[in-house]
């Protein structure tokens, strides 16, 4: 069935139309939804106001950690990573701080889905809230560090999204969310 065809939707009459229409042309309309168009199930979690943030946090995150583990791995992409010193596969010592950095960003995205209350946490609601602000201070620190890089891989590809990173997680820092505990 195309758009054309298709039968128009009814709405409820305003109070305009109340007043002009009679009384049983209203019958037969549909009731206007609360909330917009967009229809929530039963089961379904509700919003809290740090949510987007921390979802948006965690994905950068997550990128992070399979780029981390790429070249833990042995993946190529040395002048994208460490100063950008090492064309190629990172020698075995910086394989092994990749693999530690991937286990760092994994614990951060787990950090702000809690801050955000997308997740349980493990820990306390304290310890989700300062261990965010302590990924604002490695993000800016990280930004700093990156945008001076030798590597323009760091200056123009990793400054940028941990700037954007950073940006995030303090506006996610600064939600008030509804503590679990």
């Amino acid at each position: 069935m195309s758009p054309s065809t298709a039968a128009p939707r009814k709405r409820a009459p305003s109070a305009a139309a109340e007043a002009i229409l009679p009384p049983d042309a209203h019958e037969h309309a549909q009731p206007a939804r609360k909330g917009g168009s967009r229809s929530r199930s039963r089961n379904a979690r509700p919003r809290t106001p740090g949510r987007r943030p921390a979802v948006s946090a965690a994905s950068g995150f997550l990128a992070i950690v399979a780029f981390q583990l790429a070249i833990a791995l042995g993946a190529p992409f040395g002048a994208a990573a460490w100063g950008g010193a090492h064309s190629g596969p990172l020698p075995g010592d910086l394989r092994t701080a990749s693999a530690f950095g991937a286990a760092f960003w994994a614990l951060a995205a787990l950090t702000v889905l809690a801050r955000g209350g997308v997740r349980p946490s493990l820990a306390s609601s304290r310890v989700s809230r300062h261990g965010t602000w302590v990924l604002v201070g490695i993000l800016a620190l990280g930004t700093t560090v990156n945008a001076a890089s030798s590597s323009p891989w760091e200056r123009f590809g990793w400054a940028p999204l941990n700037l954007a990173l950073a940006l995030v997680t303090v506006r996610l820092a600064r939600t008030a969310v509804p503590s679990s505990r």
